[in-house]
């Protein structure tokens, strides 16, 4: 069955494999699996929920790397480069802190 939104959300994670935290309120939202991120990234204007097809995966994963893109480039790309690889994970969302 095609989903509209399901699909949205996976073009999103292909666009934008990790996300983008600037609080610790972001932080606390991110790790809150018992609800949906809701992405802010350029690509929606207006987040469309994913709804039924997150809350069905039993289990989220959410990871955070906290690091200065200065000091830890490479690592950052590589973390971006794993994001990418795995975007195929419904259960799996990546994200960064740099500040």
């Amino acid at each position: 069955m095609f989903d509209t939104n399901h699909f949205l959300h996976f073009i999103n994670k292909i666009l934008y494999p990790i996300v983008m935290l600037k609080s610790i309120e972001d932080v606390d939202t991110f790790f809150n699996t018992d609800q949906e991120w809701p992405e802010n990234t350029p690509f929606y204007r207006t987040y469309r929920k994913v709804g039924y097809n997150m809350t069905s995966i039993r289990k989220q994963t959410r990871v955070i790397a906290f690091a200065d893109k200065v000091e830890y480039k490479e690592e950052l790309e590589k973390l971006e480069e794993a994001a990418l690889a795995l975007v195929l994970r419904e259960d799996l969302r990546v994200a960064r802190m740099t500040n």
